[in-house]
């Protein structure tokens, strides 16, 4: 509906009874408001400055960390990257179970990755050849960003749909939960996403592969975990040295 517009008038605009008043408080609060805006900038500014150093210290005290060893009660070994100077921070961390797989492998969010090289070459120094689990904790992300007909034209219709539909979390259109027809109709398009995220994106597989663990196979829907299916669609990737799958099987 047109709204009646007012007709253009002429007049100056009647006076407010206190005007002074009336400025004076508008002048009051916008200093107020500037004051506060002020003092906001300021402690984020210093806040993102502290944190700056903060990591910059740390990156600092990485560079020289000492790898050290414990025991856990279960029989696996905890290989940590810690610094004197802060020896309450895991700097990066790596976990070897009785099985001699390793496992668990976290770095410090203001460390770059391959900080976690040094943990492996302790781990492999007494000439050991683990496995290694990797939970390719990106899948979900990577498969998200993939459009749908792309999907469709490699697998199919339904696998595309099914695929889309692990990688956002949310059941296929017509269903009311993601459940096991939607991880069936996925499997064998989710199997081959995950092999190429594994060689192309994931960080911590590549970083194992560069110790010489070249054998890759993947788990389309090895830990089902809530935790994992919203980060990997449950997909794991396990790596060995060459011809050390063999050996495991047999």
């Amino acid at each position: 509906e047109e709204r009646t517009r007012e007709p253009l008038s002429l007049r100056p605009p009647a006076r407010s009874v206190r005007p002074a008043a009336a400025m004076l408080r508008f002048g009051r609060l916008s200093a107020s408001r500037r004051l506060r805006a002020h003092r906001t900038t300021r402690h984020v500014w210093s806040e993102a400055s502290a944190m700056e150093v903060e990591q910059e210290k740390l990156r600092r005290l990485a560079e020289v960390a000492q790898v050290t060893e414990e025991h856990k009660a279960d029989g696996a070994r905890r290989f940590s990257l810690r610094h004197a100077e802060a020896p309450d921070v895991e700097l990066a961390g790596l976990t070897v179970a009785p099985s001699n797989v390793m496992y668990e492998l976290v770095v410090h969010d203001a460390l770059p990755f391959n900080t976690a090289k040094n943990l492996l070459t302790s781990v492999l120094a007494n000439g050991s050849k683990p496995m290694a689990l990797a939970p390719l904790h990106g899948l979900c992300a990577s498969v998200a960003l993939i459009d749908e007909t792309k999907l469709a034209a490699e697998f199919g219709d339904e696998a595309a749909e099914a695929v889309k539909a692990v990688s956002i979390g949310r059941p296929r259109p017509g269903h009311s939960v993601l459940g096991q027809g939607t991880f069936r109709a996925a499997a064998s398009a989710w199997q081959v996403l995950a092999q190429r995220y594994a060689l192309s994106e994931d960080e911590e597989v590549k970083l194992y592969r560069n110790a010489g663990l070249s054998d890759l196979r993947i788990q389309a829907f090895g830990d089902m975990s809530a935790q994992a299916l919203t980060r990997s669609g449950g997909a794991v990737a396990w790596l060995a040295f060459p011809g050390g799958f063999a050996q495991d099987s047999s």
